[in-house]
């Protein structure tokens, strides 16, 4: 009996959650996007580092996923604007708790060492209304955070 996968599932759910979410910068281009709408060069100077290349890739493998909208905004010169979809704003649950648990067992890796003593919930809180400034996340989401 294989015990990586609980009695009513067909798969590990923590295997297909990876094979959705687990390619490097997958998470960072979510993250990216629950700031609002982004264009394909906004997203490279928010990501230092990724190649466009595997930008690209990522974004259309995220595209296909079901997590990312990708919308042409212009045609000469061609400008295309990326999107969460409604099931990608559902990873702002999980990228919380990916925050509180580095704030909680890799504080130094992740805090200022003036912030290190602060409330590390506090600091999640601070976290997310960063994170959602630009453009609030719809109202639904930030209410299942709240439960």
């Amino acid at each position: 009996m294989d015990t990586t996968v609980p009695v009513g599932f067909a798969s590990c759910p923590v295997d297909a959650a990876y094979e959705a979410l687990g390619r490097k910068w997958s998470l960072l281009i979510l993250r990216n996007l629950l700031h609002g709408d982004r264009h394909f060069n906004e997203m490279r100077e928010h990501l230092p580092g990724v190649n466009p290349r595997i930008l690209s890739q990522r974004l259309k493998e995220l595209e296909n996923q079901g997590l990312v909208a990708r919308r042409v905004v212009s045609r000469s010169p061609v400008a295309v604007e990326y999107r969460l979809t409604e099931k990608g704003h559902a990873i702002l649950p999980v990228l919380r708790s990916l925050v509180q648990w580095s704030v909680h067992w890799a504080p130094d890796k992740v805090l200022a060492p003036d912030h290190a003593l602060r409330d590390p919930e506090a600091l999640v809180e601070e976290w997310q209304r960063a994170l959602v400034h630009d453009e609030p996340v719809e109202p639904r989401i930030l209410k299942a955070l709240a439960s």
